[in-house]
């Protein structure tokens, strides 16, 4: 934000939500939530999506440095136990089939 100019207190008074808000979830105390997500898409101009990725983005790295270890190897001792069954592809539906077609249109040149 600094080379933005900007300041937690700056960003949280543009976006009508408590500077300590922003401060914590610079710190990576706190996690932005769908409502500051639509905040800072609205103050940046960009998607509220855009926001709600970097923090799921940050909270696999986070799970995966945490737990990750612990995890596969709790998992692959119940493989080992339970196998589970290997599913076949679903069947396509309606809207896939849709979207196979427009895909092969536009490579084919048809329609």
């Amino acid at each position: 934000m600094q080379p933005l100019g900007l300041s937690a207190n700056r960003v949280g008074a543009a976006i009508a939500v408590p500077a300590n808000r922003i401060s914590e979830i610079l710190k990576g105390r706190r996690s932005i939530s769908a409502d500051t997500a639509l905040r800072l898409a609205e103050l940046f101009r960009t998607e509220a999506e855009y926001w709600m990725q970097l923090q799921s983005e940050h909270d696999l790295a986070q799970a995966r440095r945490d737990n990750g270890v612990e995890i596969r190897r709790v998992v692959a001792a119940l493989r080992l136990v339970h196998p589970l069954p290997q599913h076949p592809e679903p069947p396509p539906t309606e809207r896939t089939q849709a979207f196979d077609r427009a895909q092969f249109a536009l490579f084919d040149g048809s329609e």
